[in-house]
């Protein structure tokens, strides 16, 4: 039989958690706020379901686009437990 060419095909090992952080998701991943303009990681948490994005975004690094009533071209929808700070503007600062 050949392989799937589904959303989540090949993303075993991708979206699985790493060795002693399975279970609950932290409280401070829900409680962060972002706002227009962060840098964000797009880092796929695999216990949520829920609006992952697609495999090819995971591991990379984008901008805050949508917060509130704001409208704007629609780019990426993204969760926030798949979305981490960015470390990328450490140095400038």
């Amino acid at each position: 039989m050949p392989a799937g060419h589904g959303l989540h095909s090949r993303t075993r090992d991708l979206f699985a958690r790493p060795f002693r952080k399975k279970g609950y998701i932290p409280l401070t991943t829900y409680l962060r706020t972002y706002k227009i303009g962060d840098y964000v990681d797009i880092k796929v948490n695999g216990t949520v379901h829920k609006g992952i994005p697609h495999k090819f975004y995971h591991g990379r690094t984008g901008r805050v686009w949508n917060v509130g009533h704001r409208i704007i071209k629609k780019r990426i929808h993204v969760r926030v437990e798949h979305l981490q700070p960015s470390r990328c503007t450490e140095e400038f600062q």
